[in-house]
């Protein structure tokens, strides 16, 4: 889970609404209401490095940057397919154009 998804954000997020669900989260989460539950600890210490990477703006800038790298890496694996849909050779163009759309005869 990335840190937008735990402070429940989107990634064009201000900083209110950062702060207001900061807050929102810190106070479900704390130890002190949760003294028992070593869940709620680890989330607590999640969700406050969250916001402090988050809130900065040169932190987030970088973790935006590190985010991309590793959704563009993600896509470009499922992106991954067994057809070569460039292929060089023109009599498989409508092979390929089937393939990529998926068209059942």
């Amino acid at each position: 889970m990335n840190y937008y998804e735990l402070l429940g954000i989107s990634i064009d997020a201000n900083d209110i609404e950062i702060k207001e669900n900061y807050r929102k989260l810190v106070i479900k989460y704390h130890p002190d209401r949760n003294s028992n539950d070593s869940t709620s600890e680890e989330m607590f210490r999640r969700i406050r490095e969250a916001y402090e990477t988050l809130s900065d703006k040169n932190k987030r800038i970088q973790y935006d940057k590190t985010l991309n790298k590793q959704i563009n890496k993600k896509t470009k694996v499922e992106l991954n397919t067994e057809y070569d849909y460039f292929s060089k050779n023109p009599n498989d163009i409508k092979k390929q154009f089937e393939n990529f759309f998926k068209f059942n005869k």
